[in-house]
C-alpha cells in the first residue's frame, strides 16, 4: 500500500512540479534581467510592495481554496460536488470584490507607510487587482488538483509563464518599465486566465449555491485567516524589520538571499503538497493511513535536504553566474535560510492531527504565538546583528512553529515518524555542507564540479549507512522504473540512480 501512495505522490507531484519548476525556471531566467535593470532598492520596492499584498491577500481570499478541498470529498455525487465549486466561487467573489473597493481607497496610505511615499500608490492599485483576479485563478487550480487533472494544470501553468516571461522582458527590457512593468506584466496574464479558467469550470459545474454550505466553509476558513496572517508574519516580518532599520537596498540584498534559500520550498514543497494536501484526506480512512503518513515524511526529508544541500553547496557559483557583484552579498545568508525552508516544510505533515480534527482553532493559537515570538525575536537581532539577525529568527520561530503544531497534532492523531533516519539525513548534509566550504578553486567550472561530487555522495552514504531498507528501496527501484516508463526523457538519469541503488 505504502509503495502504491509514494508511486501516486511521485508522479502527480512530479507533474505538478514541473509547473513549479517551470515557474522558478523563469525566475532564474529573469534574475540577470532583474539584477541588470533594477537596483538593490528597485528590488526592495517589488518585494515590500509584493509581501504587503500577499497580506493582505489572506484576509480577502479567507483560505477558501483549503476548504474547497476539504469540503469535496464530503459529498459523493458529482452533482453536490459540483455545487462546492461553484458556492466556493460565488463566496469568494462576494467578499474579494467589497474588500478590493475598499483597499483602492487606502492606497496613498500604504505608499506612505511601506515606502515613505506616495508616489508608489499606483503600484498598490494594481496589485490589489492582481490580488482579486490571483484568487480565482487560485480556486480554478485547486479543483483540477482535487479532480485529479494535472495535465490541464500543467498546460495552464506552462502557458501563463511563457505570457508573463513574454510580458516581463517587454515592459522591463524593451519599454523601460521597471518595477511597474513587472506589475502590468502580472496583472494582463491574470485577467486572461482568470476569466479562461473560471468560465471553463462553471460552465462544467453549473452555477449553483449553497448559503449553509457556504457558512460552512467560512467556517472552518475564518480561524485559518489569523493562522495563516501569523503564519505570514513569520515568514516576512523580517523584511520590514530590515526596511526600518536599514534601506530599502538592504532589503533588496535580504528578499534576494530569502527567494533563492526558498527555492528548495517552491521546487519541492510546494508542488508535493499541491498532491499530497487534498491525498491525505483520502488516505486517513485506510487501516495503515499512519505508516504512510510517517513513511512519505521520511521521503520527504530525504529529497528536500538533499536538494537543499545542492543549493547550499552552490550557491555562490549561482550567484556569479546569474547576478552582478552588487547582489554577491546575498549568498552568504541562503544555506541558513535553505534550512528553514525545510524545516518550515515540516508543518505540512505535522499539521494533520489538527486539520483531520477540524480543530484549527489550534492552528490559530500556534500560529499567533510563534508569530509574536518572532516578531520580538526580530526586534531584538535585527539591529544587533543586521540581515544575520533576520535569518536567525527566521530558523528559530520556524522550528517552534513546526514542533509545536507536532506536539499538539500527537496529541489528536498520532503518528510514529521515524526521527532517527531524519537526524541521520541532516547530519550527513551538514558535514558535507562543511566540507564544501573548503572547496576553493580558481576556475568556476572546476569548483563547480568539486562541489557536485560532494552533493551526490549524499544519496550514497544514504543507501551505504542503510537509512533506507531494503524493502524501500525495492520499492524506490519499482517507482522509477514506472517514472521512466511514463516519462521517457527521465530514463537516462533514472537509469543511473536505478544502478546506484543496486
Amino acid at each position: 500500500m505504502i509503495s502504491k501512495e509514494i508511486k501516486f505522490l511521485l508522479t502527480h507531484s512530479s507533474i505538478y512540479g514541473v509547473g513549479t519548476i517551470v515557474s522558478q525556471l523563469v525566475a532564474f531566467i529573469m534574475l540577470p534581467v532583474y539584477t541588470r535593470f533594477l537596483t538593490p532598492k528597485d528590488y526592495g520596492i517589488l518585494e515590500l510592495i509584493n509581501i504587503t499584498t500577499g497580506i493582505i491577500g489572506i484576509v480577502v481570499t479567507i483560505g477558501i481554496a483549503r476548504a474547497l478541498s476539504r469540503y469535496y470529498y464530503e459529498f459523493e455525487t458529482q452533482r453536490e460536488q459540483n455545487k462546492v465549486v461553484s458556492t466556493t466561487y460565488i463566496t469568494y467573489s462576494s467578499i474579494a470584490l467589497c474588500c478590493i473597493l475598499l483597499l483602492l481607497s487606502l492606497t496613498d496610505f500604504f505608499a506612505a507607510i511601506i515606502l515613505d511615499s506616495k508616489q508608489y500608490s499606483y503600484f498598490f492599485k494594481i496589485n490589489f487587482i492582481n490580488l482579486a483576479l490571483g484568487g480565482l485563478i487560485d480556486i480554478g487550480l485547486m479543483y483540477l488538483r482535487i479532480t485529479k487533472k494535472p495535465f490541464v494544470y500543467i498546460s495552464i501553468t506552462i502557458t501563463r509563464l511563457i505570457m508573463l516571461l513574454s510580458l516581463n522582458i517587454l515592459f522591463i527590457v524593451f519599454l523601460k518599465k521597471g518595477v511597474l512593468g513587472i506589475f502590468y506584466s502580472t496583472l494582463i496574464t491574470r485577467i486572461v486566465f482568470s476569466i479562461i479558467i473560471t468560465v471553463a469550470i462553471l460552465i462544467r459545474t453549473n452555477l449553483r449555491f449553497s448559503l449553509s454550505l457556504s457558512f460552512d466553509m467560512l467556517k472552518f476558513s475564518l480561524p485559518l485567516i489569523p493562522a495563516t496572517l501569523a503564519n505570514t508574519m513569520i515568514n516576512q516580518s523580517d523584511k520590514y524589520f530590515v526596511r526600518y532599520f536599514f534601506t530599502i537596498a538592504d532589503t533588496g540584498i535580504y528578499s534576494l538571499a530569502r527567494k533563492l534559500g526558498n527555492t528548495v520550498h517552491l521546487l519541492l514543497t510546494m508542488p508535493f503538497m499541491m498532491t499530497y494536501m487534498p491525498r491525505r484526506f483520502e488516505i486517513m480512512n485506510k487501516p495503515d493511513a499512519q505508516h504512510i503518513y510517517a513513511k512519505v515524511f521520511k521521503y520527504y526529508c530525504a529529497v528536500t535536504v538533499f536538494v537543499g544541500l545542492a543549493i547550499s553547496v552552490l550557491i555562490p557559483e549561482i550567484l556569479v553566474i546569474m547576478t552582478t557583484p552588487e547582489f554577491y552579498a546575498a549568498g552568504k545568508y541562503v544555506p541558513l535560510i535553505v534550512l528553514s525552508m525545510i524545516i518550515f516544510g515540516f508543518k505540512y505533515h505535522f499539521e494533520f492531527g489538527i486539520l483531520w480534527s477540524k480543530k484549527t482553532k489550534y492552528y490559530a493559537y500556534i500560529n499567533i504565538v510563534t508569530a509574536v515570538i518572532n516578531l520580538y525575536l526580530n526586534f531584538i537581532l535585527i539591529p544587533l546583528y543586521g540581515l544575520w539577525g533576520g535569518v536567525w529568527s527566521s530558523l528559530i520561530v520556524l522550528t517552534i512553529h513546526s514542533f509545536a503544531l507536532y506536539f499538539v497534532s500527537q496529541r489528536l492523531y498520532p503518528i510514529n515518524y521515524e526521527f532517527n533516519s531524519i537526524c541521520k539525513l541532516f547530519l550527513m548534509a551538514f558535514c558535507l555542507y562543511y566540507i564544501s566550504l573548503f572547496v576553493k578553486v580558481d576556475s568556476l567550472l572546476l569548483n563547480s564540479a568539486i562541489k557536485f561530487v560532494l552533493v551526490f555522495l549524499f544519496p550514497v552514504l544514504c543507501i551505504s549507512l542503510r537509512i533506507f531498507s531494503q524493502q524501500e528501496l525495492r520499492g524506490l527501484k519499482n517507482i522509477l522504473n514506472t517514472l521512466a516508463e511514463k516519462y521517457i526523457f527521465l530514463k537516462k538519469p533514472l537509469g543511473i540512480v536505478n544502478n546506484l541503488i543496486k
